[in-house]
């Protein structure tokens, strides 16, 4: 076992004997041979990534058989050059000198075992160059806007709730809302959001606790309700497919193409313009009535996830905010299938108001 001030430390199996062969008249005994680099910059390191620790390497001379694929692992344990406090992506590699034509690091065969603060442990089945990789892509964000973030995130999931939970209620209290499929489909993915946000909300007090088989639970409902909104937004995304464009034209060329993430946007998007530009004289349309599709739809099917993948670089801040933002106030639903359709609120005037705003039901 390495001390704790080991800059590397390598345990060999005892699988490796079979590689070496009998002792002979005149023949130079195999040896294990160490290799120990503190210039980590002899080595080049990946996009994203930088070289964490010292290079060690280890090796067998006159081997009756390559050193690779071994039945048991070899275990290298390296001491971090910078403390890894935030506990980023760490990967166990080692240098590969014919790959890319001039060598690049590689992780075939090796795998982490356990890291910490301070070390990573790596098992790997060959003798060779071994390394640990930090990953210093993801950089943490300053304690002000991570602050903000946060309150941002947690009181749009607070508001979200709320107004997901009148929009479950009101289309299931009133029968005639929820005939269609549409309206069946909008209840589940309201119901889908609204258990991922009150789990999200509840998480840090319940993992608090420190208890794991609770912490795995939580994590494990918050994980469903994730993917449960996704499926439910995919879905959504097939049935606008099948409403708009499937129903109106006889052959539909590139079928399953048209079924990707953004075919569902833009070829329903494309189609109520058609619908638009095909209708009556008269019939009142414009730019403000396409922008609110065009809103409904990106937030209904998701779209706004795809500001996640965008949030690197000089405009990484304002990214998170808009991400944060978008995806935190799901109460747009609320806002686009509740207050602004004219069905619900003709359900709300006879279910709910009193006096002159009470509407009669068959009026």
């Amino acid at each position: 076992y390495p001390f704790n001030s080991t800059l590397a430390f390598v345990s060999l199996p005892s699988v490796l004997q079979q590689c070496f062969p009998p002792q002979g008249l005149n023949q130079t005994p195999p040896r294990v041979q160490f290799q120990f680099y503190a210039i980590p910059w002899l080595f080049g390191s990946q996009k994203g990534q930088t070289l964490n620790t010292f290079v060690v390497s280890a090796s067998v001379t006159n081997a009756s058989c390559p050193i690779k694929d071994l039945a048991e692992d070899v275990e290298v344990t390296l001491h971090h050059l910078i403390p890894n406090t935030l506990y980023k992506k760490v990967e166990c590699v080692y240098w590969n000198f014919s790959k890319n034509g001039q060598g690049d690091w590689d992780d075939y065969g090796c795998r982490q075992n356990n890291s910490n603060s301070k070390y990573t442990t790596c098992l790997c089945d060959h003798l060779t160059h071994f390394g640990v990789l930090l990953d210093v892509s993801r950089t943490q964000l300053d304690p002000a806007n991570e602050h903000i973030l946060t309150i941002i995130t947690y009181l749009g999931c607070g508001v979200s709730s709320l107004f997901l939970g009148i929009t479950v209620l009101t289309y299931t209290a009133f029968r005639k809302l929820r005939r269609d499929y549409p309206s069946q489909i909008l209840i589940n993915l309201s119901l889908a959001l609204l258990g991922l946000n009150l789990v999200f909300l509840v998480n840090s007090w319940l993992s608090s606790w420190g208890v794991y088989p609770l912490c795995v639970a939580v994590a494990s409902t918050l994980h469903y309700f994730l993917l449960a909104s996704f499926t439910w937004m995919g879905l959504e995304a097939v049935n606008m497919y099948f409403a708009l464009v499937k129903v109106f034209n006889t052959y539909v060329p590139a079928y399953i193409l048209k079924f990707c993430v953004l075919g569902w946007f833009v070829v329903v998007l494309i189609q109520i313009r058609r619908m638009r530009a095909n209708s009556p004289a008269g019939t009142s349309s414009g730019v403000m009535q396409d922008l609110k599709g065009v809103a409904s739809l990106t937030l209904l099917l998701g779209l706004t996830w795809t500001i996640g993948f965008f949030s690197w670089g000089p405009a990484r801040i304002v990214l998170l905010y808009l991400f944060s933002g978008f995806n935190s106030l799901q109460l747009f639903i609320f806002f686009f299938h509740c207050l602004m359709k004219e069905n619900v609120r003709k359900q709300w005037r006879i279910h709910l108001c009193f006096g002159r705003f009470r509407l009669e039901e068959h009026s």
